[in-house]
């Protein structure tokens, strides 16, 4: 004897519900990973007193659109990665208000170890290399180093 066409369909559903709660369930055991992206912006005093606008280029949680909904933060992970997210951004911010907002910001991968890494920031005209470590877990980290000033001494 066959199925009617409504157990049918309960079915799918059934599984498509299961799938979406094993999927929520499996993200925030993921690991971080980062990417770079470009969706934020500054504006900065220039020499002559105007305002400059620039792309901050930073890297944010890979999986950070799916935990962090309308820049809302629930859960130890989406708190993480809003954090990490928002902090990297401020450091490459920083990076161009004291090396000049008409950098082009150049992000290189040093290292990479689980969910720990570490990047540099570079391509302003004065030559100003930093390092960022980022240090995730339940209390992530982010610890930033200006290469420019260790070369010179």
């Amino acid at each position: 004897m066959g199925m009617n066409r409504a157990s049918k369909v309960f079915l799918v559903l059934a599984q498509i519900l299961l799938f979406a709660v094993l999927l929520s369930l499996l993200i925030p055991q993921l690991p971080i990973g980062m990417r770079v992206t470009e969706n934020a912006a500054a504006t900065f005093k220039t020499a002559d007193g105007g305002m400059q606008a620039a792309t901050i280029r930073a890297y944010e949680p890979a999986f950070y659109r799916f935990t962090v909904r309308d820049g809302a933060a629930t859960g130890t992970r989406a708190v993480a990665d809003k954090y990490l997210q928002e902090t990297l951004q401020t450091v490459s911010s920083q990076y161009l208000r004291e090396n000049g907002a008409d950098s082009d910001l150049v992000l290189t991968r040093l290292a990479c170890a689980g969910d720990d890494f570490c990047y540099s920031i570079s391509g302003a005209k004065n030559g100003a290399v930093w390092e960022v470590w980022v240090i995730t877990g339940d209390t992530p980290q982010v610890l930033v180093k200006n290469m420019s000033e260790e070369a010179a001494q």
